[in-house]
């Protein structure tokens, strides 16, 4: 079942309290301005910044309800204080309960994983930071209910097939899409089930011989894609879809954003949109890890552009990715998306920021230069699942 929210409300994210104290010491008798020796003493308190994402982390072995997911909690402190000690506090009744503990990087940053909601209902968060010498730190309090009303679109697969109020499948025969000689979309190789839709790439069993690609031969495939194109779309806030990805190579997911509308065909991404790759993955063993999440747009005509990158070292985010479920999302805003997987940043790119609203698309599709990675077509249909889907405004 598919929701849809369009009401907001602000919430003041929060910054505390703290000051670093310096002093000045001079050589009695000395003027003021030949002051030769000056001491700073060390700051015994800090400030500190906290954000609130959107649950947009959970990694898991099962399916399960979007409410589910964690939040991230986020705190930046200064001065820094490589390993000082941060305690998340959550709100219980008139009292504060300790919910984790942390200590600060290089970089004074702290990142919390937390429930959303406890026992059905928004939670209240802060951060409290202790030890090493200096006061303790008190963050504003930030709640969890920012994010129920912020959120505008919800689908977590819970009928027995398809909900066309929002999917539509994405038709398209062999050759439509550059590289896609050897295969089309079907509709039939997207099912619900459990919660869960399942997006697989199969043989054609409808099509007599095989496709002919550089100088080899293959079965005939059919890909999966649906999209909210026409029933729903969106302009800046975060988008997220918690899935389980196919194991072997030779085909692709994609969970991606196009431009509902355009102003032009060609020139700045306000106008034209971009296509916006939250991710891609491209199977286990391959050579640059897997996942990729880039941005294309056309900025003159004729000539599209390409930016962004795999993902480098991907198993600092997370692993296991064709056994475990993952959350993939972007935050994209008028000057930049951000890219997380479980709530982690995996990049940033500030180019091509689309100005035009933008569809959903999920897809498991397979590329006439993948076919040769996939070793045995006895291995097909080859899929990915998707647990949920989500869009917040910003």
């Amino acid at each position: 079942m598919t929701s849809f929210r369009t009401f907001a409300a602000a919430l003041a994210l929060t910054v505390g309290a703290g000051l670093a104290v310096a002093a000045v010491e001079a050589p009695a008798g000395a003027a003021p301005d030949s002051v030769k020796h000056v001491q700073k003493k060390k700051a015994n308190a800090q400030r500190v910044k906290i954000d609130l994402l959107p649950p947009i982390s959970g990694a898991g072995k099962r399916a399960g309800s979007a409410d589910q997911a964690k939040v991230v909690v986020t705190g930046t402190f200064r001065p820094k204080k490589a390993g000082r000690t941060v305690i998340l506090d959550r709100k219980a009744g008139k009292k504060w309960v300790k919910a984790g503990t942390a200590r600060q990087d290089q970089k004074g940053a702290v990142l919390f994983n937390a429930p959303y909601l406890v026992k059905g209902k928004a939670v209240t968060y802060r951060l409290r930071s202790t030890g090493s010498g200096m006061k303790t730190t008190l963050s504003k309090s930030v709640s969890t209910l920012k994010w129920t009303y912020k959120e505008k679109f919800s689908e977590e697969f819970s009928g027995s097939t398809i909900d066309p109020t929002p999917w539509s499948f994405r038709e398209q025969d062999y050759g439509h899409a550059a590289l896609r000689k050897c295969s089309r979309t079907d509709a039939a190789n997207t099912s619900v089930s459990k919660g869960v839709a399942r997006l697989m790439v199969a043989k054609d069993t409808t099509k007599n011989g095989r496709c002919s690609y550089q100088g080899k031969s293959y079965a005939w495939r059919t890909n999966a894609m649906i999209g909210t194109q026409g029933a729903f779309a969106f302009k800046y806030g975060y988008a997220a879809a918690r899935v389980k990805l196919n194991s072997l190579r030779g085909q692709h997911f994609g969970f991606w954003l196009q431009p509902n509308s355009r102003n032009a065909e060609h020139g700045n991404a306000k106008k034209t949109g971009a296509e916006i790759d939250v991710i891609e993955w491209f199977g286990e063993g391959h050579p640059s890890g897997g996942l990729s999440s880039y941005i294309h747009y056309v900025p003159k005509p004729g000539k599209g552009v390409k930016v962004g990158s795999w993902i480098k070292q991907p198993q600092q985010y997370g692993n296991k990715w064709s056994k475990k479920y993952h959350v993939f999302s972007v935050k994209w805003t008028p000057k930049s998306y951000t890219f997380y997987i479980d709530g982690q940043v995996t990049s940033v790119i500030n180019k091509g920021v689309s100005g035009r609203e933008q569809f959903l698309l999920l897809s498991q599709l397979s590329s006439d230069y993948q076919l040769k990675y996939l070793k045995s077509e006895s291995k097909l249909p080859q899929g990915s699942s998707v647990d949920w889907v989500r869009v917040w405004d910003l």
